[in-house]
């Protein structure tokens, strides 16, 4: 059911940048990270990583990633 956690997390991350919910943005992109390495693509997750870094710093979030 990989491609319906991809369906969800995307509309997740399309409302998380539309209403400005930074911690649920960082969330969502970290589970879109997830589910990149799970389809074995070490190179856009690495990108993607960067990216989700950039994000927590922007947004001040610090706490922990998720489990």
């Amino acid at each position: 059911r990989v491609e319906e956690a991809k369906a969800v997390n995307a509309l997740a991350l399309e409302l998380a940048r539309r209403f400005a919910m930074r911690i649920v943005e960082v969330e969502a992109e970290e589970i879109a990270c997830d589910l990149t390495i799970a389809a074995g693509d070490s190179t856009t997750a690495a990108a993607m990583k960067e990216k989700i870094y950039r994000l927590r710093q922007a947004g001040g979030y610090h706490g922990p990633p998720r489990p």
